[in-house]
């Protein structure tokens, strides 16, 4: 390897760990174990790539939110008795593989096989909707592919207070 060519290796090597730092220091709710840092050869940029997000439409809006290291997607405000749209990419996964859906606190899961389960599809993603009841309060969502679980989280009325215990 000649003097150039080492240069490149320790400027990738460099601009990997920056980015790398800026993503652990920020807010973000990205999971360490599922971004691959990737820089080509050929190129100065860094792209983030594997990234296991979920698209969640309601009505005309959509979000698009990053699970945290435990799998926990953003909760997110929803109107009552809303039907919600969701798309979660399942990175690893194998396209026609099952993946187990929950309701947690109450609302009606549709798209589902009788058992609860959703087939990945060949991009690797799951599609589904979700009923929300006319309460107020929380509903989640637990789905889990083998020994892996994320949770999606949604809030039916005005914001919980912040309670500090101060």
């Amino acid at each position: 390897m000649n003097d150039v060519a080492i240069k490149k290796e320790i400027k990738n090597f460099l601009t990997t760990i920056m980015v790398v730092l800026v993503l652990l220091m920020s807010n973000l709710s990205v999971s360490a174990e599922t971004v691959t840092l990737a820089v080509d050869s050929g190129s100065d940029e860094m792209q983030l790539e594997n990234v296991n997000t979920a698209i969640v439409r309601v009505k005309n809006e959509s979000k698009k939110m990053f699970p945290n290291i435990r799998g926990d997607y953003p909760r997110i405000n929803v109107p009552a008795s809303s039907i919600i749209s969701i798309e979660v990419l399942f990175n690893g996964a194998s396209p026609n593989e099952q993946i187990f859906l929950q309701a947690d606190d109450g609302g009606s899961l549709i798209g589902l096989d009788s058992d609860g389960f959703v087939k990945v599809n060949k991009a690797k993603r799951v599609n589904f909707k979700y009923q929300i009841s006319d309460h107020e309060g929380l509903y989640r969502i637990s789905l889990y592919r083998g020994g892996e679980r994320r949770f999606l989280q949604f809030w039916v009325g005005p914001e919980p207070p912040f309670v500090s215990k101060n």
